[in-house]
């Protein structure tokens, strides 16, 4: 009887906080398709309006980008590399409170051409009743260029350590 009581409670609080998983679900998914709909036009303001006011991008090979003003920098710099569409696919969303978690995969075109394609995980916060952008951290699934090779390899004599 004791364990069928402790099942029972068990499921009990878990009910709440799936409930909350499922409304934060679909404001992640709306806010998903707005934020698609403004990297499609190139605003990076609007792209960084997403994002809490200390919001943070962890992009690969670079420094976070924190706050607003820089992650609307970030933006920027894709949009004029010629970034011009992004597709957003949310496979898991798990909330607590006012935090979510989110985990998906994402394709970054130019017109014509998907150049970039991986996963990422998103920290959600919710802010005065609104799910924002609060750690944004992503990675490609493609592999990395091969390095340039040098036209005339070093001799070993000539071979410095890397560490010393």
């Amino acid at each position: 009887m004791r364990r069928l009581l402790v099942v029972l409670a068990l499921v009990a609080l878990a009910l709440p906080v799936r409930a909350q998983s499922r409304d934060a679900e679909r404001a992640i998914a709306a806010s998903n398709e707005r934020f698609e709909s403004t990297f499609a036009v190139g605003d990076a303001a609007g792209m960084a309006a997403f994002y809490t006011a200390d919001g943070e991008i962890l992009a690969p090979n670079l420094p976070i980008f924190v706050g607003q003003g820089a992650i609307q920098a970030f933006w920027q710099a894709g949009f004029n590399q010629g970034l011009s569409g992004i597709d957003l696919t949310t496979e898991d969303v798990n909330a607590v409170g006012n935090y979510a978690i989110e985990r998906g995969t994402y394709a970054l075109m130019v017109p014509g051409l998907t150049v970039d394609q991986g996963k990422y995980i998103v920290v959600w916060q919710k802010v005065r009743g609104a799910w924002k952008m609060h750690q944004d951290i992503f990675n490609s699934d493609l592999p990395l260029p091969a390095p340039a090779r040098s036209e005339a390899a070093p001799d070993s004599k000539s071979r410095r350590p890397v560490f010393q």
